[in-house]
């Protein structure tokens, strides 16, 4: 069986097309969170996600959206405003109640092995370095797995890929961000992994940024937001 594991879209459909169309021959589609904000397609996610019957968790950003954003009045448009604020701007009901009714966390098995995804480790960017973590982790948010089965987390949040592996029947897995990088990380393309008969592969792919990086230099977004907007989607190619 192959699965696309991504995580992060932050309201960027190209990224998100990009991969799923780098990877046509995928069984399942896992999404460990962070669906909208900093991102300028909330709506165009949405829909693609529904339409792939992608397998989707929810992150600190789409927490915040529902737990912030959308308790507050409407924003002035006229006024300064964030990706989280322009996001909410032109999303429907439907779609802002897909967000809110996201599960925090999901679980599979595939191929033998049992799989627990979720958006991250600690509200901050803490990750597990010890098998004894993992396993006192594992018994708390898998209590009726199989102990005899290889186990797997796959977190999100930080942006960056990697791949741990503490045991031979213990690791856990972020695909990276699929739509922006962290500021010591210059590159631009999209990452994401696969899992092909349980064997996990990080990739990369590029995606069109021009008319990104031309949309948040037109927008009146907030001086942080422009310059997150700006390194994410910049050196338009």
């Amino acid at each position: 069986m192959k699965a696309l594991i991504i995580s992060d879209v932050h309201a960027n459909i190209d990224a998100l097309r990009s991969i799923v169309e780098a990877e046509p021959d995928a069984d399942a589609i896992y999404c460990a969170g962070d669906v909208i904000d900093y991102g300028l397609n909330p709506s165009e996610v949405i829909a693609y996600i529904k339409e792939k019957n992608i397998h989707t968790v929810m992150g600190n950003h789409d927490e915040a959206f529902v737990n912030v954003v959308l308790e507050q009045p409407p924003h002035d448009m006229n006024e300064p405003f964030t990706f989280a604020q322009y996001n909410c701007s032109i999303m429907t009901d439907e779609e802002k109640d897909f967000i809110r009714n996201l599960p925090m966390e999901l679980s599979w098995e595939m191929d033998g092995i049992e799989y627990f995804m979720t958006h991250r480790f600690q509200p901050n960017y803490e990750v597990i370095w010890s098998r004894t973590l993992f396993s006192k982790y594992w018994a708390e948010k898998y209590p009726n797995s199989d102990p005899n089965k290889e186990h797997r987390c796959i977190f999100g949040h930080t942006h960056r890929s990697c791949i741990l592996t503490l045991d031979d029947d213990k690791l856990w897995l972020n695909p990276g961000s699929a739509s922006y990088r962290r500021g010591d990380d210059p590159t631009k393309d999209a990452n994401y992994a696969v899992i092909v008969d349980g064997k996990i592969t990080l990739k990369t792919v590029p995606y069109p940024r021009k008319h990104l990086y031309d949309q948040v230099c037109a927008m009146n977004l907030t001086d942080h937001e422009r310059r997150c907007g700006i390194f994410f989607f910049g050196d338009p190619e």
